[in-house]
């Protein structure tokens, strides 16, 4: 069970490896302390938002105060919704809006570890132990952030990695609005790059089939690596054919590496 678990992530790193590395997520990581006030952030501009959001604290303020991140996905989903909204406002607005569900949460961890590991898969293992890629304990070693690990135990702390699938499984409908409503001349080939690997991954979680009995992804993902679940863990599509993500996809120069002939719907 736990090499199809591997899998499901998995299928998102075979096909980032044959991206660019150019595409490969590297983030700054600022000292600095940031407040953050619900009722300031709920009336906040997009781009006051986006200016906050150049510091990774931001993100780290509102991973530890939920009613901030609510207010501020509430601001940005008035902002998506808003029949005045120009196509650029609703791109602005939905990427900021993912890239809150995943940095506020250990969601932005395991990206990070996806493009180290891709990193070291690239570099032949240059600057640390390179990992096996058949080795599905290895690969869920690698890939699991810090944060959704028992420090003493070595177990899978249940709340931290079912809130780390579900971010991204809550970023997918934001991808897909940013998708949609984007012009890629707005932004760079390394932004679009960022964009395409993470909606690929929530696109992979969101597409995992509904079980009964479990409330969520995360919630199945977390039974199936602990052997509380085992069934199978099925998607309702293809790596590569959500069309829902084409546009993106295209943008970030993915269209020779997947085509995509049926939509999935999540």
């Amino acid at each position: 069970m736990k090499h199809r678990v591997t899998i499901i992530v998995m299928a998102a790193l075979v096909a980032l490896a044959l991206v660019s590395c150019d595409f490969m997520y590297e983030t700054n990581f600022f000292q600095t302390e940031m407040g953050v006030d619900a009722t300031e952030l709920s009336k906040a501009s997009v781009a006051d938002l986006n200016e906050m959001a150049d510091s990774p604290s931001f993100f780290t303020a509102l991973a530890e105060d939920e009613e901030a991140k609510t207010a501020v996905l509430d601001n940005l989903d008035e902002v998506i919704a808003d029949p005045a909204s120009t196509p650029e406002e609703v791109a602005e607005a939905s990427l900021l809006a993912a890239e809150v569900e995943i940095y506020s949460s250990p969601a932005g961890d395991l990206v990070s570890n996806v493009g180290e590991l891709l990193i070291s898969a690239v570099s032949g293992g240059e600057g640390g132990e390179p990992v096996d890629m058949e080795d599905p304990e290895a690969l869920i070693n690698a890939l699991l952030p810090e944060s959704v690990v028992d420090e003493e135990t070595g177990e899978i702390v249940e709340d931290s990695f079912v809130a780390m699938i579900n971010a991204l499984n809550d970023s997918y409908a934001y991808y897909v609005e940013f998708s949609e409503a984007m012009d890629p001349a707005d932004y760079t080939s390394s932004e679009l790059g960022d964009a395409a690997m993470t909606a690929m991954m929530a696109s992979i979680i969101a597409s995992i089939d509904p079980v009964a009995g479990y409330d969520s992804p995360g919630d199945l993902i977390y039974a199936a690596l602990t052997g509380e679940y085992a069934g199978e863990i099925t998607m309702s599509g293809e790596l590569g054919t959500d069309t829902n993500l084409q546009a993106l996809f295209d943008a970030a120069g993915l269209a020779d590496l997947f085509s995509a002939e049926e939509p999935v719907t999540p």
